[in-house]
């Protein structure tokens, strides 16, 4: 019997496929599971911090209101207690964050309020508190959105402007009248609040839910497949996916949920474009656009479609691409024959209940960090470079959001295969600056400084390349995708003088040291210190070629050894 179903107020577009509850062995597993959660990866966070999270929340809502109602003021309107109102969502809203974890919140304001208003007066009101750090604005994003540190607690603060003048205290966010005669940032800003609560509505078991919501970010993030910018599936995407599976298996628990989820993602038609959906897409209103590839060109090209449950329906994975797509396959094949398989058939065969540390010894695998950086024999390395932090928060916000577009055209060049990976890394570079010369500061002198920089790495691999016939060596020519990438971030509004992007190839030998497992593994020949220093720069489009340091021989050495180039080796 499908008991847990019975009392939900929207029904599953899937119906279950077992509705068995957990055996003894299955129970004692799943609470020793979540004991490795909480005190091996120490996924839940401290009384403490909750409070802190919640003290910070009220303060920002008290900005909001304040800021609404000086805007008010300037603007003559009258809209009496109807102001502003903040809504969280993500995983603070699903009860699945952990310490240090970012809050997802939104900005719901009345129709006089504009997104300029927004980024431009509360983002002054905030930049002149003292408790507000890291203020990053990032307007050119696919949902515009103000990043922020307040009182330490990390906040990712969104817009939306609705067509009612008064936003009232008992403000349903499920109304589908609130996404209609808005603006289309607006109602993909909505989307996220309204997604997260028809997310709880429609799973059966929260407790389960969260549990296994919380491990599979975990593995997702260790696996480098958490990051919805850079192509993989984000926070939403996991969680309607996880959402599903417990749809599918209405009252197993979670160590059970596990092993399943990975069954059906392995199994499931990705390659069909066949859509994970919580429940029916409602398309009664054709004023308002929904997912529907039988009408829209573009929704037929999502290529791992999993559909957010709420209105209007929208694909959260829409930044998929070919390459994410083969890692996240292969990352849910890896899980399922490494590890779950062989979970699922125990639970069907062996009756005694494990020790946690049975439990914990058997689930490790599955945790184990993708080892990228020795992972590939070439990576190209991007540098996104500012003066100053604040200068680079903006810079590399912009930068990080186009990062996908680069992969696209990575992907238009035969024989190579990109594994993007989401993580950056922090770092200082030297360039060189005019400065004022000491004790005369009408003066200005050239000089070597420290600038900061944040460095992003895709992982190369050639499938064939072509020989040429003259040195025997195989060469492929990145200059064009490269290049084009490079022209459209530098034609962006705001971009200062300060702000660098440099697009590099480096081999796996000579991964810098800020890097897991980076640093020299070798002496570095003169010819390779070199071309590691080479100023090649695209200028106004156009890429200068230049020679890469032949790879290490992978031939005996009467052979002559390959050698690859990436043309050209550094873009700025």
């Amino acid at each position: 019997g499908n008991d847990s179903l019975c009392c939900m107020s929207v029904l599953p577009y899937c119906p279950p496929v077992n509705t068995d509850r957990p055996t003894p062995r299955q129970e004692a597993c799943s609470v020793a599971f979540e004991h490795m959660l909480r005190h091996t990866y120490h996924l839940y966070e401290s009384e403490e911090e909750m409070q802190r999270r919640e003290e910070v929340l009220a303060n920002l809502s008290v900005i909001i209101r304040d800021w609404i109602r000086s805007l008010a003021q300037r603007k003559d309107v009258s809209y009496g207690d109807g102001g502003g109102r903040i809504f969280t969502f993500g995983s603070y809203r699903l009860g699945v964050h952990g310490p240090n974890a970012d809050i997802d919140t939104l900005c719901v304001a009345p129709n006089f309020v504009e997104r300029e208003d927004f980024f431009s007066s509360l983002h002054t009101r905030l930049a002149t508190n003292p408790r507000v750090t890291e203020l990053q604005p990032v307007r050119e994003a696919h949902v515009p959105v103000m990043k922020m540190y307040f009182a330490g607690v990390q906040i990712d603060l969104l817009f939306a402007k609705l067509s009612e003048s008064v936003i009232p205290q008992d403000f349903d966010i499920l109304d589908k009248k609130h996404v209609r005669n808005v603006d289309e940032k607006s109602v993909l800003s909505l989307n996220g609040c309204r997604v997260t609560d028809q997310i709880l509505k429609l799973v059966p078991n929260i407790d389960a839910f969260r549990t296994t919501l919380r491990a599979i970010k975990l593995w997702a993030k260790r696996r480098g497949v958490y990051s919805n910018v850079m192509g993989y599936f984000g926070g939403v995407s996991w969680a309607i996916l996880v959402a599903f599976v417990c749809q599918l298996y209405p009252n197993a628990c979670s160590h059970t949920l596990m092993a399943k989820f990975f069954k059906v993602c392995t199994e499931w038609h990705w390659n069909e474009r066949l859509p994970i959906m919580l429940t029916r897409i409602d398309d009664s209103d054709p004023s308002v656009p929904v997912w529907n590839p039988e009408k829209n060109h573009r929704d037929r090209q999502h290529l791992m479609p999993i559909i957010t449950p709420a209105y209007p329906a929208m694909n959260s994975t829409h930044n998929v691409c070919e390459s994410t797509a083969r890692v996240l396959k292969e990352e849910f094949r890896r899980a399922y024959e490494r590890v779950c398989r062989d979970i699922e058939n125990n639970d069907m065969r062996l009756q005694a209940v494990p020790s946690r540390e049975e439990v914990e010894m058997v689930w490790q695998p599955l945790f184990e960090p993708f080892p990228f950086f020795t992972s590939f024999k070439h990576y190209m390395q991007i540098d996104i470079i500012a003066d100053t932090e604040s200068s680079l928060r903006t810079w590399a916000g912009y930068c990080e959001s186009k990062l996908r577009t680069l992969v696209l055209n990575l992907e238009q060049v035969p024989d190579v295969e990109i594994h993007p990976w989401p993580s950056s890394f922090s770092h200082t570079v030297q360039r060189t600056r005019h400065v004022p010369v000491p004790n005369k500061p009408d003066e200005r002198m050239s000089a070597e400084v420290k600038v900061f920089a944040t460095s992003f790495f895709f992982g190369l691999k050639f499938a064939s390349l072509p020989r040429d016939p003259r040195s025997g060596n195989q060469s492929i020519n990145l200059a064009t995708p490269v290049s084009r990438f490079i022209t459209q971030i530098n034609h962006w509004a705001e971009k200062k003088e300060d702000m660098e992007i440099c697009i590099m190839h480096v081999t796996r030998k000579n991964l810098p040291s800020f890097v897991p497992l980076g640093g020299p593994k070798r002496k570095v020949t003169e010819v390779e210190a070199n071309v590691a220093q080479s100023p090649s720069a695209v200028s106004n489009g156009t890429a200068t070629p230049t020679s890469v340091a032949p790879v290490a021989p992978t031939v005996p050495p009467a052979v002559p050894p390959p050698s690859v180039s990436l043309c050209p080796v550094v873009w700025c």
